[in-house]
């Protein structure tokens, strides 16, 4: 039996949105458990609903720039930042969610400090109100991992009809979270984390397992994170692991010291991003095997580090009537291996190769943003990107002995219809050149369609569509198309199943019901998916198909930080190897969410992944 974020769930029953001052005479311990009794008073509590519980929150869908056009040409005169507590929504700062429990919750939450918060505000006193400057802040703000939902709030200085104040206000998450896993009795992992430790945007994090297969049967995993250090818009992480898998069968016996700086570009207006990783990794034999060759020892240090510059000048960067960005970048990568495993010696192999690399990139994009919801989240504010993305990456890569040039194309266009439905296009293209040939080219087509959200019987509806491409040819060196990713069959996990082209179609029905039980609200799915795979040097009349019929249960606390957690069943009318053809899949900490990126770091294309997932 699983039990996942164990302590989350004990601190979710005490802040639910409900009035409740029912005394519990069956539930009384001794003087000395006032504080036991205290949680299991407030968690049977929770568990009673009241009209309150059931009411769905109202669909969004707007402009994020939409509120702040009327105030444009005003001058920034202060800047006020009012944090909510668990007892309020951001939506409306002076309505007030009477919480059984709140005062014990915020005992053990710290509340985010001030100063914390303008760390993040990038918009400065004296500055002239732009649009869509303040709604790319707003966004920002909910991207932070401690902040549930933000909102910035214009308003007019009565006397002075050319200045305004900003009053930013904030909601965080409950920060403290952990699990236990108990799926196997010889084979025990938990953790615990708090991803705004003290109130300062910085996370803790402890990992560990027990596994009586393993030598020695305990590991662990512990890193550090800053968010903005000094209001930078740097986040800063170390970390070490010695549980970390293998590179060639995944096994957790991989131990890692790794250093990384990231800095995104949080909005168009701003000039750089950039980010620097330093890793050492080696593994060593934890486990027993048949024999001692199938277990790769290798022993590698990386080196990985971009800068990029918003080209545009400073009156252009500023102006609220262009939005059209160009950005270049410049990437360094390289990874030496100390130790390769005698297994791949003398070979090529994109795993265990010496590699060296240098990317460079232009991206030019306009993005927009709509406020709306029930599109991943279960109500919360989710951000939802229109425009457009194209760029172009070339560059060199060194693998072993082969050096080759590459170039590759991402394009992805986004639209938003007033009715609320959204729609992606993406088209990925990316080819090494080699004694006058391509090599490792590929070419992939994907779409995504949230059609708008419907009202049914007061259950929300929100149907979804998704369909894909993907072709590889020349296959040398690089990744096949693999079948167990978001363009194949996502919950196919634990097959190996490749070729050389794929073609998708996947449709999903999100259900939102009108009930919560214990802070979490539930949502019903129901899908179908089909995948049909050409195997490496086979024909197209000798491809595969394979489907899967899916439905399941998802559950979030919207106030918590840990992600969605879902259950699902899939059924597989074809078998597949290595899998059964009906499955349970649990996952507990499900995190997924429309891509808000302005840019990345110049890369190889990748034909397996989605930036959603």
């Amino acid at each position: 039996m699983v039990f996942s974020c164990l302590f989350a769930c004990l601190s979710t029953a005490l802040a639910q949105n409900r009035t409740d001052t029912l005394i519990l005479d069956s539930v009384k311990l001794a003087p000395k458990y006032k504080f036991l009794n205290k949680v299991i008073r407030s968690t049977i509590v929770a568990i009673k609903r009241t009209p309150a519980d059931t009411t769905q929150q109202k669909a969004i869908n707007a402009k994020a720039d939409k509120a702040y056009k009327r105030y444009e040409g005003k001058y920034v005169r202060n800047i006020i930042v009012k944090q909510l507590r668990f007892d309020q929504f951001v939506t409306d700062d002076e309505e007030r969610i009477i919480v059984f429990g709140t005062r014990l919750l915020n005992s053990l939450h710290a509340d985010t400090r001030d100063w914390v918060v303008r760390d993040n505000v990038f918009i400065r006193k004296g500055d002239e109100v732009n649009a869509y400057k303040v709604a790319d802040n707003e966004r920002y703000l909910r991207t932070l991992p401690f902040i549930q939902d933000a909102r910035i709030v214009i308003k007019p200085v009565l006397g002075q009809p050319d200045s305004a104040d900003l009053v930013v206000i904030t909601r965080d998450l409950f920060s403290i979270t952990g699990g236990v896993d108990f799926g196997n009795p010889k084979n025990i992992k938990a953790d615990i984390s708090d991803v705004n430790f003290l109130g300062m945007g910085q996370r803790l994090q402890y990992d560990f397992i027990v596994d009586q297969a393993r030598s020695p049967v305990f590991g662990f995993n512990t890193y550090y994170r800053k968010n903005n250090i000094g209001g930078s818009f740097v986040d800063a992480t170390i970390g070490y692991s010695q549980i970390n898998p293998n590179i060639a069968d995944e096994e957790k016996e991989e131990r890692a010291t790794y250093f990384q700086l990231d800095k995104a570009l949080v909005s168009p207006y701003m000039r750089t991003a950039g980010g620097l990783y330093l890793a050492h990794r080696e593994s060593f034999q934890k486990y027993p095997r048949e024999a001692d060759s199938q277990f790769y020892k290798y022993s590698n240090n990386s080196v990985d580090a971009w800068a990029g510059y918003n080209i545009a000048d400073r009156k252009l960067l500023n102006s609220n009537k262009i939005r059209d960005r160009r950005f270049i970048a410049l990437r360094y990568a390289q990874t030496n291996f100390d130790k390769q495993p005698g297994q791949v010696k003398n070979k090529i192999d994109a795993d265990f190769s010496d590699m060296q690399a240098v990317l460079g990139a232009i991206t030019f994009f306009r993005q927009d943003f709509y406020k709306t919801n029930y599109i991943y989240g279960f109500g919360t504010t989710e951000d939802v990107p229109y425009g457009y993305n194209i760029s172009v990456v070339s560059g060199w890569q060194r693998l072993a002995e082969l050096k080759r040039p590459y170039t590759g194309i991402t394009a992805s266009k986004y639209w938003v219809s007033p009715s609320g439905r959204f729609l992606r296009a993406t088209l990925r293209t990316g080819s090494f050149y080699n004694k006058g040939k391509l090599q490792d080219a590929g070419v992939l087509l994907a779409t995504t369609v949230f059609l708008r959200l419907y009202e049914w019987r007061k259950l929300l509806v929100r149907p979804y569509f998704a369909a894909s491409y993907a072709r590889l040819f020349d296959h040398i060196t690089g990744d096949d198309l693999y079948i167990n990713n978001p363009f194949g069959l996502r919950n196919a996990s634990g097959t190996d199943i490749a070729g050389y082209q794929r073609v998708n179609l996947n449709t999903e029905t999100s259900v939102f019901l009108n009930y919560k039980l214990l802070g979490f609200k539930f949502a019903t799915i129901l899908g179908a998916n089909a995948t049909l795979l050409t195997p490496n040097s086979l024909g197209i009349n000798k491809s595969d198909v394979y489907a899967a019929v899916e439905a399941g249960l998802r559950a979030r606390n919207e106030n918590l930080v840990f992600g969605t957690l879902e259950l699902r069943a899939a059924y597989f009318p074809r078998p597949i190897p290595n899998m059964p053809v009906f499955r349970i899949i649990y996952t507990p900490n499900l995190r997924f969410r429309y891509n808000t990126n302005y840019v990345v770091k110049p890369d190889f294309v990748n034909y397996n992944a989605d930036d959603n997932y």
